[in-house]
């Protein structure tokens, strides 16, 4: 089975902690414009520098070559081709489409900057002209990556989050809001004017970015965006530092910090045995966890923005099972569980026009029961069952997903 990388926006999280770091220019900054943005960092983050950093500055295509190489390497085609069976079963993809090449366009284009765990040095573009506003800016956002590193050892919070994609979102929303608000304090207060207005009237390169699927960059953005709300809410550095000692679980935590300050740990779901498959030739490739942000997504398909937040809001827990058959069918198995019954009908609902819609007006209903629904159509077979908390969608061919209800999901 391969291990879980489902998210695309989880690739920036491969990139701070897997990369393999690649130091081929000289630096055009001096060494003292380093030091006065580093000093201006550790004064708005209030964490000491216990070890030098190392920083190495390279141009754009030299850029580009280290980023291709380090996707290449991280996320052979193998793995990527399944992530991308299972974002086409989600809606998210279209078929046919090349994830793999729309990762490397967009990460190519996107990167101005990093800072790598595992040599404790920092990679960044640079110009001709030595230090412009956005490389001052790139290197106070990764050089809190560093003073983050130091204090809380990203690489473990990695490892503890490793095989739970919306955990793993968490824990990367927490490391990127962090730095994000320093960031923005770094521009209010030491930019000057004129390179403030440089920065914001600066065109970013995002034609990748802008031409991929709306969830790739919805994903991309989420711990950016999400992450410095969350670390704002936490309210002071000393909660920020706390809670890198205690991270967020999931990305309901994150979109709703009262929730994560309460405690409100996610439902662990574990699946029966679909190793052992009733229907032969089927292999268990892949399971992971959706997360309250990804299943609004995945809602958003085919609802309105309004209706897919209200159905995804009380969410309690998650996992899915992608299987494979032998002649390339697909199957995947979502079992969701939900704060309170009312949040788990309110799915159940939402799911029931989001199946009528996915299966489109040719559908048949095979089985129509207050607890259990099962639509076919040309190319798609979809049930959905419920049970008080807890509520079960299959999506796969029509057989295979009736035999799997009755073998292993007895009570939906």
């Amino acid at each position: 089975m391969a291990d879980s990388r489902l998210f695309v926006g989880l690739l920036l999280f491969a990139v701070l902690f897997n990369a393999v770091f690649a130091a081929c220019a000289g630096t055009t900054a001096s060494s003292r414009e380093v030091d006065m943005i580093t000093d201006q960092v550790r004064d708005i983050r209030g964490l000491e520098e216990k070890e030098a950093v190392s920083f190495v500055f390279v141009r754009g295509r030299e850029m580009d070559v280290i980023m291709r190489s380090m996707m290449e390497e991280d996320f052979p085609r193998d793995e990527v081709s399944l992530m991308q069976d299972v974002l086409v079963i989600l809606d998210f993809l279209e078929e046919g489409k090349d994830l793999h090449r729309i990762i490397l366009d967009v990460y190519s284009e996107q990167v101005t900057g990093f800072y790598d765990t595992e040599t404790r040095k920092m990679l960044v573009l640079s110009s001709p002209q030595g230090l412009g506003p956005m490389e001052k800016v790139t290197i106070a956002h990764e050089y809190t990556h560093a003073l983050q590193d130091q204090h809380f050892d990203l690489n473990s919070l990695a490892e503890a989050a490793r095989g739970n994609s919306d955990y793993s979102l968490a824990v990367l929303s927490l490391i990127e809001g962090d730095a994000v608000l320093v960031q923005l304090d770094y521009i209010m207060g030491n930019l000057t004017d004129d390179e403030y207005e440089q920065l914001i009237g600066e065109p970013a390169e995002a034609d990748s970015l802008d031409a991929a699927p709306r969830f790739i960059r919805e994903t991309l953005l989420f711990p950016y965006l999400a992450g410095a709300e969350f670390c704002a809410a936490l309210g002071s550095l000393e909660a920020i530092n706390r809670a890198f000692e205690s991270p967020p679980r999931s990305t309901e935590q994150i979109l709703h910090p009262d929730r994560y300050f309460e405690g409100d740990e996610p439902v662990e779901i574990e699946f029966p045995d679909l190793e052992n498959f009733p229907s032969e030739g089927w292999s268990l490739m892949d399971t992971d966890v959706l997360g309250e942000f990804v299943l609004r997504l995945y809602l958003e398909v085919f609802l309105e923005a309004g209706e897919a937040f209200d159905a995804a809001e009380g969410w309690g827990g998650d996992r899915y099972a992608y299987l494979k058959s032998e002649d390339g069918k697909g199957m995947l198995v979502l079992h969701t569980a939900w704060d309170t019954a009312r949040d788990a009908d309110e799915f159940f609902e939402a799911y029931i026009s989001f199946a009528e819609r996915k299966a489109g007006p040719g559908r048949n209903l095979l089985v129509n029961e207050a607890d259990r629904m099962h639509w076919t159509a040309d190319d798609v077979s979809i049930y959905l069952g419920r049970n008080a908390y807890e509520v079960l969608v299959l999506i796969g061919p029509a057989e295979e997903v009736s035999e799997t209800v009755e073998a292993f999901f007895p009570d939906f």
